[in-house]
């Protein structure tokens, strides 16, 4: 987990990432629950959660971002892809 600094106080960015990147669905579950936690505890805003877009599976599809998603929506959060320039469909921006 990384934490980022405000650039200023209209533009928010993600102030903590976590990365999935080699995580079993098991895993990844886990550790975002973890991670979701830590990040409310600590009144944070706004979020990155790192899936990958799956280009290391054989039929090219990220086993995780689904996964992750649907995690996200049974719990109610609010998300969207990152922007390209910053993790495009291999990452998730999730506001709290």
């Amino acid at each position: 987990m990384k934490k980022n600094k405000r650039k200023n106080k209209y533009c928010l960015v993600p102030e903590l990432i976590l990365d999935l990147h080699g995580f079993t669905k098991k895993e990844a579950t886990e550790e975002l629950f973890i991670f979701l936690k830590n990040a409310q505890e600590k009144n944070y805003r706004k979020i990155k959660i790192i899936t990958g877009q799956g280009w290391h599976n054989p039929d090219y599809q990220s086993i995780l971002k689904p996964h992750i998603e649907n995690i996200l929506d049974e719990e109610g959060y609010q998300y969207q892809n990152s922007k390209p320039n910053d993790g495009g469909a291999g990452a998730i921006i999730v506001n709290l």
